[in-house]
């Protein structure tokens, strides 16, 4: 059976102008640019922690070297290119070196600071002491870490 409409009963359809349509999307392209825009900024984090995590313990395993050694071990720096050495560590396998560039991935650092009283190297003695006491800055984008140094030969990182 069919049924017949009546002229009088218009079926309206709705649907959205391009003006609303065109402000839906400049209200979503402006969030997904701040999302982008604090996403860049926060993943400078985990590398610099990296980076600062690996100087803690290089500084660690010098100054351990120079205590089962039972003689002076030095970590010279090059703030200019990010980079840290200690050579002639005693191994297993006999002398070792010891570099890292924390320019390099996954650490990307920008810069880094010595704070070691006008000195661009750390010795410690066969006590494990360290000399000069200190801290190295590292940053990367507007982040920085420390890692500091005491006479003791502690070592500890803090933002």
């Amino acid at each position: 059976m069919r049924m017949a409409i009546s002229p009088n009963l218009r079926i309206r359809c709705r649907a959205f102008s391009y003006v609303e349509l065109c402000m839906v999307m400049t209200i979503i392209a402006v969030f997904a640019a701040v999302a982008v825009l604090s996403y860049s900024h926060g993943t400078d984090g985990p590398g610099l922690q990296a980076a600062a995590q690996r100087l803690a313990a290089d500084l660690s395993r010098v100054r351990d070297g120079a205590r089962r050694a039972r003689q002076s071990y030095t970590l010279s720096f090059d703030a200019n290119q990010c980079r840290y050495q200690a050579v002639g560590l005693s191994g297993v396998l006999g002398p070792q070196d010891l570099s890292c560039a924390l320019t390099d991935r996954p650490y990307q650092v920008d810069s880094m600071e010595l704070q070691l009283s006008g000195q661009t190297q750390i010795q410690f003695d066969a006590y494990g002491k360290a000399d000069p006491a200190g801290q190295i800055v590292l940053r990367r984008g507007r982040q920085q870490i420390s890692v500091k140094i005491n006479e003791r030969g502690d070592i500890e990182t803090s933002r």
